[in-house]
């Protein structure tokens, strides 16, 4: 892609996230402590998710590597 056109589309796509970005800052701002204890909710249960697909990977990874040692 010639860097004109990159610079072109890269300045397109920055204008759009930045404005995207703000509004939802903008919108959100006003009511970020009732968003925050919202959120406070689902860190339990994003980390136990993440604790489980990590488990879950590391398992099915483990038991990979044993059949192709031959255990």
């Amino acid at each position: 892609m010639p860097w004109r056109r990159f610079a072109i589309f890269n300045f397109l796509g920055a204008a759009v996230w930045v404005s995207v970005i703000s509004t939802v800052g903008y919108f959100f701002g006003r009511h970020f402590e009732r968003l925050e204890q919202g959120m406070k909710r689902f860190d339990v249960l994003v980390v136990i998710l993440v604790v489980l697909v990590a488990g879950v990977l590391w398992w099915r990874n483990r038991r990979a590597n044993a059949r192709a040692s031959g255990k």
